[in-house]
């Protein structure tokens, strides 16, 4: 897997297929989305576009993550995803407008062709982008859109808050949401 922190750098001619998303914890519903890009890669590069966050940061909500960057790196590297991008979330990054992350960045600097996202996505700035807006522009920019239900667990959507409250309570709910045993 190569891992891309800077995509100004990065060339894919023959276009890709990307997965979009935090993937702290890298739970199921994340390998689901994984799996999912991968099934309608249609031969393309697979590509997870995740954040690089420094914690310091005031505007980033979650302070404590489930796993590390390096972490995060490992597990996507064992799911068989071709590049890894760690974008930075800087409060310009943010505050992005988000027809213009999606035309710009996915569009513009990873040559997307197909883009996978979960039911729940909101991106850009103050979270104004969502899967309405991404039907309009996949039709706009001809991207095919894939938009999977969230994993659930009892009957709840498996998230990350849902994880971190669980690793401090029930270590067998959390493995359950991980997909994986609890270090």
């Amino acid at each position: 897997m190569k891992i891309v922190r800077d995509i100004e750098k990065l060339k894919i001619d023959e276009g890709s297929t990307v997965t979009i998303g935090k993937f702290d914890g890298v739970h199921v519903g994340h390998k689901k989305l994984i799996e999912t890009m991968k099934q309608k890669s249609d031969g393309l590069k697979t590509v997870v576009f995740t954040f690089s966050v420094k914690r310091s940061e005031d505007f980033v909500r979650v302070k404590h993550p489930i796993c590390t960057e390096k972490e995060k790196e490992d597990l996507l590297k064992n799911l068989g995803v071709d590049i890894l991008v760690l974008y930075p979330l800087t409060p310009e990054n943010a505050n992005m407008e988000p027809s213009r992350f999606i035309k710009d960045v996915l569009v513009g600097k990873l040559n997307m062709k197909t883009l996978v996202c979960g039911d729940d996505f909101r991106f850009g700035r103050d979270r104004e982008g969502d899967t309405t807006l991404l039907k309009r522009l996949s039709k706009e920019l001809g991207f095919k859109l894939f938009v999977v239900k969230r994993e659930e667990y009892k009957g709840e959507p498996v998230s990350s808050s849902r994880i971190r409250e669980a690793l401090e309570n029930d270590s067998k709910t959390a493995e359950k949401m991980l997909g994986r045993p609890v270090k």
